[in-house]
């Protein structure tokens, strides 16, 4: 008889790790990746809209129900590796095509003669011709490591006076014929 996973975590938790290990689980496309042509097509009609009507903008339910099915398929889709590298890879190719189109707009506004009348047009001529000339930097990441200093809570005793002057000394008399001393 098969061990029942639910009563044990531990038995779950290797039943997971069995079937994560089977052939074909993590497969790049085909049966079983996700990656179905139907969801490809949910994929490209989100990203690049009808091909009638390229300018519409489509949600998730949408896109699904014109490729097929149902918006809680393609959401469980979008969770699998290979469904979410094509949605990035489609993605990319979408903001790498509008690149041109928006290089040639911020053009048009530079040299756009009506906007030289005025101190606000002027403004944004200036705008669009510091976007077109510099690049912008790719995202940097600092990372510091022990830049803190670690303090022990509690109280702090130094021993060794400061510098420069004699530590305090207690004169004292002598009681009943004791020799006189300095306690430092």
């Amino acid at each position: 008889m098969a061990v029942r996973h639910d009563n044990s975590p531990t038995a779950l938790v290797a039943a997971k790790a069995r079937e994560a290990s089977k052939r074909g689980r993590h497969k790049q496309s085909g049966r079983g990746s996700g990656l179905t042509p139907s969801v490809m097509t949910a994929i490209e009609l989100l990203i690049f809209g009808k091909k009638d009507d390229p300018g519409a903008i489509l949600k998730l339910e949408d896109a699904a129900g014109a490729a097929g099915i149902s918006g809680r398929a393609l959401r469980a889709a979008m969770l699998k590796p290979a469904v979410e590298h094509f949605y990035q890879k489609q993605l990319a190719a979408l903001r790498n095509g509008e690149r041109a189109a928006s290089i040639r707009t911020i053009a048009q506004i530079r040299d756009d003669t009506a906007l030289k009348a005025t101190a606000a047009g002027q403004n944004v001529r200036l705008k669009a011709a510091d976007t077109l000339a510099f690049d912008r930097p790719e995202t940097q990441v600092n990372v510091q490591v022990n830049n803190t200093l670690n303090v022990t809570p509690g109280y702090v005793i130094r021993i060794g006076g400061s510098k420069g002057r004699s530590p305090p000394t207690i004169d004292a008399a002598p009681v009943d014929n004791e020799t006189a001393s300095t306690i430092r």
